[in-house]
């Protein structure tokens, strides 16, 4: 586990390997804004994309349970990231958690082509299995 912390861009995310079911997850547990401002730095572009390559793993979960804030900048790393992991590993980002406001972004964008959204009160392990 491994915490990866901005106290100026108000940005924390925490970094677990976990298994579930039979599966290998990257679980990224986010907690603040994905913006313009935790972007520019690179905390989410660099960081963020390298532990994914490293780890192997082709199951990327996203717990936006603490998600205050996301602007087209953060949206614009999630499709890159997705569009990436797709493409190299045939993998997949599992959101979940996301409040309603932000699903509706997603729905609005058809963001939902890109990410799968797990529902809330749904084991992740029913949508790995289906994957």
């Amino acid at each position: 586990m491994e915490d990866i912390y901005d106290d100026e861009k108000d940005l924390r995310i925490k970094t677990t390997t976990q298994k579930v079911s039979d599966f290998d997850i990257l679980l990224f547990e986010v907690v603040g804004s994905i913006d313009t401002h935790t972007c520019s730095i690179h905390l989410l572009d660099n960081i963020i994309s390298q532990k994914v390559q490293e780890s192997g793993l082709k199951h990327i979960v996203f717990d936006m349970g603490g998600l205050n804030h996301i602007n087209s900048t953060g949206i614009g790393f999630f499709i890159k990231l997705a569009d990436q992991l797709k493409k190299d590993k045939e993998g997949a980002i599992y959101i979940v958690n996301l409040d309603a406001d932000k699903q509706h972004l997603f729905d609005m964008l058809g963001l939902w082509g890109l990410f799968i959204k797990v529902e809330a009160n749904q084991d992740i392990a029913n949508y790995l299995e289906a994957s």
